[in-house]
Parts: C-alpha cells; structure tokens; sequence
C-alpha cells in the first residue's frame, strides 16, 4: 500500500504543523481526513502555539487558544482597541456595610467629595488594582474574571463571568434584567463596595491591593474572595468579602504608613510590605491569628545616611523580593528570603553601570528613584529561572531589563525616542513579547516589544490592502517584507488616554485633563483586556476590532452583527453606554512623527478608516489636518504634567 500522509512518525508529523505560518493553515491541514484531523487536534495545535507564542502558556483548550492569541497578536500589531470608563453607574451592586447616609452632607460617603466641602480632597483618587482569573468549564470562552479596585478609602470589587452556561442564562433573561446584570458581550458583572464608616478619604487611603483566592461559601451559596489590602493610614488587612459580609484579620505594623505589598508566588504564601520610609516586613499570609505579627524586619539604610523612602516592593520568585527606593545612588535591591528572615541585599543595582547597553549620549545620575518592579515569566524562550529576569521603571524614564544570572546591572533598556524623561510609575508584561509602561504625564502608557529583531515567530498579512492616502509615507501596506523578516514600521507605540473629570456641587469642573498612570493590572499574560489606573478614574482597554469576522469569544456580540460597517450597530456592541473614551496614539519613531485619533464608532465604516490611514491600523485610526490636530492635542495634551506622585513633603525621584 502506498505511504500516506498519516503514516509519518511523529516527529516528521510535527515538524510539518511547525512549518505552518498561519493558523488557517494548519485548520485547512486538519479537513484533508478524519486521521489528520484527530493528529491536529491531539498535537498540531500545541505545536503550533509553542513555536509562535514560546513564552505564553494557555490552557489546554488548544484549537481555541491558537484562534484567541493570534486574533490578540494581530490586534496588538494593528493598534485595535476601544478604551471606555469604569465609573459608579453599576450594574449588579452591594455596599458594605449597609449604612445610612451622613445627614449633615447631601454627598454620599463612596468616593471623594467636591473641594469647599467638610472633608473633601483637593485631588482625586489614586487608584490601586489588581485582577486575577480562572477558567471556570470546558471550553476557553468559560472564564471568571475579578477585579479589585482601591478607590480613596473605599475597596470596589468586580467580578466577571462569562462562557456558554453565562451566556444561555443571558438569552433567557427578560430584557429589563439583561441591561441591569450583564454588559453588551453579555457577560454577567456583579459589583460589592465595601468602605467602613470608620474610614476617612486621604487619611486611609487604599496604597496596596494584592487578590488572594475564592471559595464557596455552602451555607450562603456565595463566593468569597480574600485580598490583601494596605492603607496610607498604617492598616494592613486580610479582607475576605462576600455578597452579605466583610471578615478582617489585621497584620501589625505599629501604625507606619503601607507604601507597597505583594504576596509571594508559592502553596504557603508569605507577604511583603513597605512601611514607612525604610522598613520592610515579612508576614505569613495565613498566620492563623487576629493580629499577625512580622517574621522578618529589615530597615535600609544607604551607605551614606541619606534619607529615601520605599516606593515599591515585588516577589521575582517564592524567596526573592525586589525593592524600589529613592532617590538614591543604589535604588534598586534583591534580597533573599531565608527560614531565618530577610538576607543582606545579594544584588544592589547601582545608577552609574549601565552595562554595555549604555545609551547614546547618557551621563552618569547622581540620585534616583525606582518606582514600579515586574518579574517577566519564567516561560521565556531565555530559558531564565522563576524571578530571574525582570523589568524595573525608573524616575528617569528608562525602564530596565534585569538577569539575575548576568554580571552586568542591565542587560537591555527601554526608552521612548519622542518623550524620554517621563518617569515610569507602572509596568505590565505580556509574557516575553511585550510590555506595557504607564508614565507620569499625559495620561500616557507606552508599549514596547520586547523580542530582539528576527526573533518574531508569528505573523500575519493583509490582503488586498489599500493604498496610503498620501505619497510622503512609506507604503506599508504589508507589515512584513518579501524576505520574511520583521516588521517594517516601529513595533512600540505610546497611547493617550482620557482622564474622566470631575464636577462640584454647583456643576463646576475641576479637574486636570491629564494624569499619570499610576497602576496596571491584566487578568493573564495573554488576556485581551487590561486596565490603566488614572486619576479618580479606571479606564478599560479591550483588543477588538469590529472588522474581525471572528472575534475573541470574549468579545463575541450577544446579539450577532450582520453588517461591520453599520456604525451605529458595531457601538450597540461595543460601547452601548457611549463611554469610550477615543485616546490619541503616536509610533516611538522620531524621523515620522504623525499623532492619530479614535474616530467614532457611530460614524465610521471601513472605507472611511482606508482613506485616511493605511490597512496596517485599525480602521478608526484617522490622521486629520492641522487644525483638527490642534484640537486633539488640547483634548490629549502632551505638554503639561501632574508634577510629582503621592502627597506629602517627599519628592519622588532624583536630581
């Protein structure tokens, strides 16, 4: 009998599925028979994620996985987004405990009350995140999402389900309940606000929130979630909070102001916290009392004497934790976490060794800040230990790459060409590929690819992509070139966003249209949504595009849309609630500077988006002329800062 494709072993088999580029490759490979077919769905399409997304590790819904990461990378690689508000027109809400309102004050106690008034603040909220995730059945799109938010003294939990259960319950929901409990994907979202009367805004405000895990509780039928939660007023907690009720184990910190906390990566999870100015402190999580005391205590102290301040704390590992302090000559530390407390620092990182990736033209920095720490996935094709490789953002606005296994402080470092001194206040990987950086002015966050060029694995091409509009740009309508090599146009990017403002009493605005961005947080490495911390605000960004046929199930449209290019139909889908909030976006390319906009969805259809930019962008990215760009730049303006992050008398950053 004649060989046949099947017959192979395999190896040969497998080498075959990784020569395949695209994923509709290896579906067609998977229709030739039923032997093929069951081969790619046993082994294809895990070989095909390892050799294109080495350093993501989904779940073993594999066909799924292929379609949700390159739909993410290709959206990633088109600046396809909608970014929206999470303000408090909730849905599904409880407040906790239930209180009467303050009668001496029209205001209610949630958030920050108007300047002029008893108790109010000068400046919003500087929001505090975190998220975590889980695959709740048996097929990718069954996922629960819980996002924690801290809001002043106030703590917002959010949690998200979705999949194939959520979704008959939707269709079976009479219409009025429908807009009340879920969103237009019809994801099912409750919120819990929990805020004691005790609790003052400013003086308690939340500084560190770290999610823990969830159980059920049977005899209330209800999920529990426990978190760590930090104040600047010297409390540090576990929180674990229901529907009904908030239970609370405290850990003592002699009233000393929380500046960070993270919880360690392992079965038997130990806390680490910042306080005050200099001490770090070392808990059990699960330390079985009302009030935990400190395993550990550390004070750093610089060589000098000179006064610093802890800005952050983060566990690379299950026993090493990365400290961020300033300004300082050495603001950067690894310590180790040992049976018997905190070791010595076993790597100091030093401002004056930049290694040999020195930029062009920097000089040696006397004082310093470190402000945000993020270890990087051991899954990285680097082959690095847990906590071995991370990033750090810095005062200057530089962020760095660290190895632990390298004699050199840096080995890589990343710095936007258009705007390089604008200090890093928050990181956000996504796996080994990309990170997100958010940064102190213009309520920006900057993207940067983290692969070295030719390392790409996946790409994707565009088909009878349109002509550029204008002959002063290069033509790039295909990202990559004949050869195959990376792309063409500059693979980071820095994206605009909108700061909600804020009214008093009378209907007056008062707040800044810019803000720092002071936290990051995604539900996974390779999640198609992540969430910015800006001022008195929480902004929402999903990778969708409407001119994807198939969507993430993630974003699937609870009722199907049967033309993409009926606007006023793709924002019944996409923002029924009219909140998005159109951020601006520039390339890192300094030699083409060109700002962009978000057009509006109700406005825009496909052919309009191919006028005015080429088919590398989404099609609600528009370049106008120069007076419309005037008025983009006063609603994104680029030129004026929030000045320095936190309150009080301590400056952040260096000279």
């Amino acid at each position: 009998m004649p060989t046949t494709f099947t017959d192979l072993p395999p190896e040969l088999l497998g080498e075959v599925s990784g020569c395949l580029e695209h994923s509709n490759d290896l579906r067609n490979l998977s229709l030739t028979s039923k032997g093929v077919h069951k081969y790619v769905e046993n082994e294809g399409w895990r070989i095909f994620i390892q050799r294109n997304f080495p350093s993501l590790k989904p779940p073993a819904y594999r066909r799924e996985a292929a379609h949700a990461l390159t739909t993410f990378t290709r959206n990633w690689d088109r600046r396809a987004f909608t970014s929206r508000f999470i303000d408090g027109s909730f849905r599904d809400v409880v407040h906790l405990p239930r209180q009467r309102q303050d009668a001496k004050s029209p205001f209610p106690r949630e958030g920050r009350m108007p300047p002029g008034r008893s108790g109010s603040q000068s400046m919003g909220y500087q929001p505090v995140i975190d998220c975590a995730h889980e695959w709740t059945g048996s097929s990718w799109s069954s996922q629960r999402e819980v996002l924690a938010i801290g809001a002043g003294a106030e703590l917002q939990l959010r949690v998200r389900c979705m999949g194939e259960d959520v979704r008959k319950q939707y269709e079976n929901e009479p219409r009025k309940s429908k807009a009340d409990l879920y969103n237009s994907f019809g994801h099912r979202e409750s919120w819990t606000i929990w805020k004691c009367p005790t609790l003052w805004d400013g003086r308690d405000d939340i500084t560190a929130i770290n999610i823990l895990q969830h159980s059920h509780d049977e005899e209330e039928d209800a999920m529990k979630h426990s978190l760590i939660v930090g104040r600047a007023s010297g409390t540090l907690e576990k929180v674990t909070i229901s529907r009904t009720c908030a239970e609370i184990s405290s850990y003592e910190t002699r009233n000393r102001p929380v500046r960070s906390a993270h919880v360690s990566p392992s079965e038997d999870p130990l806390l680490a916290a910042c306080l005050s100015d200099s001490a770090v402190a070392i808990y059990k999580v699960a330390s079985g009392s009302d009030v935990a005391q400190p395993l550990a205590e550390t004070s750093i102290i610089q060589p000098s004497g000179q006064s610093i301040r802890t800005w952050t704390n983060r566990f690379l590992s299950k026993d090493r934790l990365a400290v961020g302090q300033g300004p300082s000559k050495q603001p950067l530390s690894v310590y180790e976490i040992t049976p018997t407390g905190i070791s010595k620092p076993f790597h100091i990182y030093d401002t004056t060794n930049w290694g040999p990736h020195r930029p062009v033209g920097a000089l040696p920095l006397n004082n310093t800040s470190v402000y945000s720490i993020m270890p990087l996935a051991s899954s990285s094709t680097a082959g690095s230990a847990a906590g071995g490789l991370f990033l750090s953002g810095w005062y200057t606005g530089v962020t760095k790459l660290h190895d632990l296994r390298s004699n050199c402080d840096t080995v890589s470092y990343f710095v936007d060409p258009i705007e390089p001194e604008s200090a890093v206040y928050s990181l956000l990987p996504f796996g080994a590929e990309r990170f997100v950086a958010g940064v102190a002015r213009h309520s920006q966050v900057k993207v940067f690819d983290l692969r070295m060029p030719g390392q790409r694995r996946y790409h994707h091409v565009y088909l009878n992509a349109p002509k550029l509009s204008t002959t002063k740009e290069r033509d790039l309508s295909s990202p990559i070139d004949q050869s195959g090599n990376d792309l063409e146009y500059p693979p980071n990017f820095n994206m605009y966003l909108t700061i909600k403002n804020r009214t008093d009493h009378n209907n007056r605005r008062y707040a800044s249209s810019t803000s720092p961005v002071y936290a990051l947080a995604a539900p996974h490495s390779f999640s198609p949504v992540f969430y910015a911390g800006l001022e008195n605000s929480i902004v929402e960004v999903d990778l969708v595009s409407s001119m994807d046929q198939y969507p993430d199930s993630m974003f699937t449209p609870a009722k199907p849309i049967q033309n993409p290019l009926d606007g006023r139909k793709v924002q019944e889908w996409l923002d029924p609630e009219k909140k998005d909030t159109r951020p601006a976006l520039v390339e890192q390319d300094d030699r083409n500077f060109q700002l962009r906009f978000q057009g509006e969805m109700s406005t825009l259809t496909q052919a309009q988006g191919s006028v005015h930019g080429s088919s590398r962008w989404d099609y609600r990215w528009m370049v106008r002329d120069a007076a419309a760009d005037r008025q983009i730049s006063a609603r994104h303006p680029r030129y004026r800062s929030r000045g320095t992050r936190g309150r009080g008398s301590h400056h952040r950053g260096g000279h």
